[in-house]
């Protein structure tokens, strides 16, 4: 019962918090009424599942309470007949119903011990159903260190997401040198992003084999790979930070001169002027703050501030005018990281979707 709650509840919340964030296109849609009864219905559905936990509170709080009474009006009757029979004096009755009035504060305590352990089991339920999750890409034992490379290598890869039963990506093979800048195009739903995110070790290629210098890509570590890449998606997530706080993300240590040379590179620093608090000013929960374009460029400063060896841009210009895109391209492909003593380049590599 437990876990079928833990379920329910889940789904539920998702509703609502999809509700609440997409509360802009609900409205342009003129979706508001059927999207509010779909979210009524989740809470007044999460209202009855919840009903387990005061049906469990209803019965054990006022038990115990009974329990308290009966023993207290037998201690009564029963001390009473004993004085009358001179068996103990007024004075042991009064001290042993004072004893047992000092028995219902842990008797409640106790009942409410047991709706807290009721509360807790729900939650480790949740938790450990995460926790004991296994990832199925994990680094091989012993695993080489990789900080640069020279070659990348596709090999006759082909991919097929675990949920699909069709390869998404069949049959790849690129030859990629560092310093170059590549270009990947095909129609929507090609596996154009599919394709480069395969550097992210995020799953493990079906077929064939991802080469870096020679060496396949799961004999590295895959915290060193994925700290060569400064990758842009297409959906561009920001959290509930400050302007420069999101950036930091990709480089918590870099200083604010760095900050501010990632941002100009984004041909973000115009965008400042406009913001109450400048980089100080916090963003909004998933950037709804921000118009579309300011998302992107504050992605693409976040990769920039990382100094990767590769930077993927995965259609990370769709929502920029020709002018600033124009400019974008030009910042990318000249700019150094860091100081001016400090000339080495923010990209050896860049995919461009």
């Amino acid at each position: 019962m437990m876990k079928y709650m833990m379920i329910l509840g889940g789904i539920k919340k998702e509703y609502v918090l999809e509700s609440i964030e997409s509360v802009k296109t609900v409205r342009a849609y003129g979706r508001e009424e059927a999207d509010f009864k779909k979210t009524k219905t989740a809470i007044d559905n999460d209202t009855k599942s919840w009903w387990y936990i005061q049906m469990f509170e209803s019965i054990f709080t006022p038990m115990f309470e009974l329990v308290y009474a009966i023993s207290y009006f037998i201690a009564i009757g029963l001390g009473s007949y004993m004085v009358v029979k001179t068996i103990i004096s007024p004075g042991d009755l009064v001290s042993f119903l004072l004893y047992v009035g000092m028995l219902y504060g842990p008797l409640i305590g106790l009942s409410n011990i047991l709706n807290t352990i009721s509360n807790i089991n729900i939650s480790s339920v949740r938790y450990f159903e995460i926790m004991d999750l296994q990832p199925k890409v994990e680094d091989v034992e012993n695993p080489r260190h990789v900080f640069k490379f020279s070659e990348i290598k596709f090999n006759d890869v082909s991919f097929k997401y675990p949920f699909d039963d069709f390869d998404v990506i069949k049959n790849i093979n690129i030859t990629i040198k560092s310093g170059e800048t590549i270009g990947i195009v095909g129609p929507t739903g090609s596996g154009k992003s599919t394709l480069v995110r395969q550097l992210l070790r995020e799953f493990n290629v079906t077929k064939g084999k991802i080469l870096i210098d020679d060496i396949p890509i799961e004999e590295y570590m895959i915290e060193d790979v994925r700290n060569m890449v400064g990758y842009v998606p297409q959906e561009h997530i920001l959290f509930r930070r400050s302007v420069d706080d999101n950036i930091l993300i990709g480089n918590p240590k870099a200083t604010h001169e760095q900050i501010k040379f990632a941002m100009g590179v984004a041909d973000f620093n115009k965008d400042l002027l406009m913001l109450s608090e400048g980089e100080h000013t916090m963003v909004s929960e998933l950037g709804s703050s921000l118009s579309g374009g300011q998302r992107q460029r504050l992605s693409i400063a976040r990769a920039i501030i990382k100094d990767p060896e590769i930077l993927i841009l995965d259609d990370s210009s769709s929502a920029l005018d020709y002018k600033t895109d124009s400019k974008l391209r030009k910042a990318l492909k000249g700019c150094t990281y860091g100081d001016v003593n400090d000339k080495r380049y923010v990209k050896d590599l860049m995919f461009d979707l």
